[in-house]
């Protein structure tokens, strides 16, 4: 499991990312996030862990940052791939950051 992994190797980004992807289907999108994110300091371009984060930024109205999650995923992403068309539209769907978001 994602706790056991974490404990056992915190420098592994798999546990962070697997307890990213449970948290944010509990409907925690903070601790997602947190999770997402150390999974991407061990591991940048995470595909997974961008996917994660960026659906958790946007859940949380923190556009500007799943938009920056959802443009890097996009270029680690193969121009055939057919997730490219799922974070396109997903993407199309962020408000604009206004001048009072949170960062």
């Amino acid at each position: 499991d994602c706790e056991s992994s974490i404990r056992l190797n915190r420098r592994l980004a798999a546990g962070f990312t697997g307890r990213a992807i449970v948290r944010l289907l509990q409907g925690k999108p903070q601790d997602a996030w947190d999770d997402a994110s150390a999974s991407l300091e061990r591991e940048p371009n995470n595909t997974m862990a961008l996917a994660v984060r960026c659906r958790s930024a946007a859940k949380l109205s923190r556009f500007s940052e799943a938009t920056a999650d959802v443009d890097k995923l996009l270029s680690l992403l193969p121009a055939d791939s057919p997730d490219r068309q799922t974070f396109i539209k997903l993407r199309e769907t962020f408000r604009p950051p206004s001048a009072t978001e949170d960062k």
